[in-house]
Protein backbone atom coordinates (compact mmCIF):
# COMPACT_ATOMS: atom_id res chain seq x y z
CA UNK A 1 0.00 0.00 0.00
CA UNK A 2 0.98 3.50 -0.74
CA UNK A 3 1.34 5.75 2.14
CA UNK A 4 0.37 9.03 2.13
CA UNK A 5 2.36 11.65 1.88
CA UNK A 6 2.06 14.48 4.66
CA UNK A 7 3.62 18.22 5.38
CA UNK A 8 3.51 19.17 8.74
CA UNK A 9 3.25 22.99 9.65
CA UNK A 10 4.48 23.88 13.45
CA UNK A 11 5.40 26.71 15.07
CA UNK A 12 6.54 25.51 18.58
CA UNK A 13 7.53 22.94 20.39
CA UNK A 14 6.59 19.84 17.96
CA UNK A 15 4.97 17.66 20.76
CA UNK A 16 2.02 16.58 18.21
CA UNK A 17 4.49 16.52 15.68
CA UNK A 18 6.07 13.79 17.81
CA UNK A 19 3.15 11.91 18.00
CA UNK A 20 2.84 11.81 14.11
CA UNK A 21 6.86 10.87 13.85
CA UNK A 22 6.68 8.02 16.53
CA UNK A 23 2.93 6.80 14.74
CA UNK A 24 4.94 7.12 11.07
CA UNK A 25 7.70 4.98 12.42
CA UNK A 26 5.68 2.09 11.98
CA UNK A 27 5.66 0.90 8.23
CA UNK A 28 1.85 -0.08 8.71
CA UNK A 29 0.98 3.34 9.35
CA UNK A 30 -1.26 5.37 5.93
CA UNK A 31 1.36 7.74 6.11
CA UNK A 32 4.80 9.39 5.71
CA UNK A 33 6.01 12.71 6.84
CA UNK A 34 7.68 14.13 3.74
CA UNK A 35 8.35 17.85 4.93
CA UNK A 36 8.06 19.77 8.35
CA UNK A 37 7.92 24.04 8.12
CA UNK A 38 7.86 26.39 10.75
CA UNK A 39 7.16 30.09 10.76
CA UNK A 40 9.54 30.39 13.52
CA UNK A 41 13.49 29.60 13.11
CA UNK A 42 13.80 28.21 16.64
CA UNK A 43 10.93 26.05 16.89
CA UNK A 44 12.15 23.10 18.91
CA UNK A 45 10.27 20.92 16.57
CA UNK A 46 12.55 21.75 13.51
CA UNK A 47 15.09 19.75 16.00
CA UNK A 48 12.64 16.98 16.11
CA UNK A 49 11.92 16.89 12.56
CA UNK A 50 15.96 17.04 12.15
CA UNK A 51 15.80 13.69 14.34
CA UNK A 52 13.63 11.88 12.53
CA UNK A 53 15.49 12.63 9.35
CA UNK A 54 12.52 14.87 8.09
CA UNK A 55 13.30 17.43 5.71
CA UNK A 56 12.32 20.72 7.73
CA UNK A 57 12.14 24.37 6.16
CA UNK A 58 12.08 27.83 8.67
CA UNK A 59 9.59 29.91 6.77
CA UNK A 60 6.03 29.69 5.72
CA UNK A 61 6.85 31.32 2.57
CA UNK A 62 8.61 27.81 1.32
CA UNK A 63 5.34 26.29 1.73
CA UNK A 64 4.34 25.87 -1.76
CA UNK A 65 8.23 25.29 -2.81
CA UNK A 66 8.41 22.61 -0.39
CA UNK A 67 5.13 21.18 -0.94
CA UNK A 68 5.37 20.55 -4.41
CA UNK A 69 9.02 19.81 -4.33
CA UNK A 70 7.84 16.77 -1.58
CA UNK A 71 4.93 16.09 -3.44
CA UNK A 72 2.68 16.46 -0.04
CA UNK A 73 -0.72 15.11 -0.69
CA UNK A 74 -2.01 16.85 2.88
CA UNK A 75 -0.71 19.33 5.22
CA UNK A 76 -1.44 18.44 8.44
CA UNK A 77 -1.15 21.97 11.34
CA UNK A 78 0.09 21.44 14.33
CA UNK A 79 -0.46 24.07 16.89
CA UNK A 80 -0.89 27.46 16.31
CA UNK A 81 1.38 29.16 13.45
CA UNK A 82 1.53 32.82 14.72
Amino acid sequence: MERLRVGVLISGRGSNLQALIDAAADPAYPAEIVTVISNRGEAAGLARAASAESPQRRSRRAMKHQTAKHAVARIMKNGTLR
